[in-house]
């Protein structure tokens, strides 16, 4: 996804097809799905072991090198670990972690790219309601038929779905208070098809990576070093991390 495209392209059928596409190449015995790993140990023949729990069971594969591209807020979740160099483990416990929230609402019609004078043809909008950001999609631009806004937010303390869901709606609706699309004035709530969202800070590995002031000159560096035939990889990590 470039946005300097003149055409949008993403995969087709979702992003779930790019690891199934791996796994194809691999071999299925190869790889496991949906497993929590629960240990990582350094045999005395220096071989990696992961103990990790899976849909059948726990499962102990044996490795030359690993490298885990997990966040450090769920690495430091693993009780049975090696024991690292100090400042690789103050760079695991003291990364920060915001709480992230996002909710996709798909509404019967793209009304937000007929409201004038301040259409919206993607990108995203900005507020001081609680919902905090609002994304408008960037494909399917002037097509009749529905369409979907993503509500996002960070550092927010995350109520239970059907009051954030009610939550949401009401910003949106104060947002397009008294706007028209066309001939017909702007209902949300009438318009509104489903919602469904996703809570990060539910798990262990809550949402953004963050660095809080000085870290990164502390910290980002020695996160990366590997550990022995320990690689650690991830967004978290990257310079380009968000």
């Amino acid at each position: 996804m470039d946005f300097d495209e003149k055409e949008w392209m993403t995969i087709d059928q979702g992003m779930s097809r790019l690891p199934q596409a791996m796994a194809y190449l691999v071999g299925y015995n190869n790889i496991t799905f949906g497993a929590r790993v629960t240990a990582i140990e350094v045999t005395s023949s220096n071989k990696i072991g992961i103990t990790a729990l899976s849909y059948n069971g726990s499962v102990n594969p044996l490795f030359d090198r690993i490298i885990l591209a997990i966040p450090l807020a769920a690495l430091g979740m693993i009780a049975d670990c090696p024991r690292w160099s100090v400042n690789k483990e103050v760079a695991i416990r003291s990364m920060h972690f915001e709480a992230l929230y996002k909710m996709g609402m798909r509404f019967k019609t793209r009304f937000w790219e007929r409201v004038k004078p301040k259409a919206s043809e993607g990108g995203q909008s900005t507020t001081d309601l609680p919902i905090r950001w609002i994304v408008f999609p960037s494909n399917g631009i002037g097509e009749d038929g529905p369409g979907v806004l993503l509500v996002y937010a960070c550092s927010l303390v995350v109520v239970y779905a059907p009051r954030t869901s009610s939550l949401a709606i009401r910003c949106i609706a104060t947002m397009y208070e008294d706007q028209w699309d066309g001939d017909k004035k702007i209902d949300v709530y009438d318009l509104l098809i489903e919602t469904s969202d996703a809570v990060w800070s539910a798990s262990t590995a809550t949402g953004d990576a963050t660095f809080l002031p000085g870290q990164f000159r502390a910290r980002f560096d020695v996160a990366r070093q590997r550990e022995g035939d320990i690689y650690f990889a991830g967004e978290h990590i990257s310079y380009h991390h968000t």
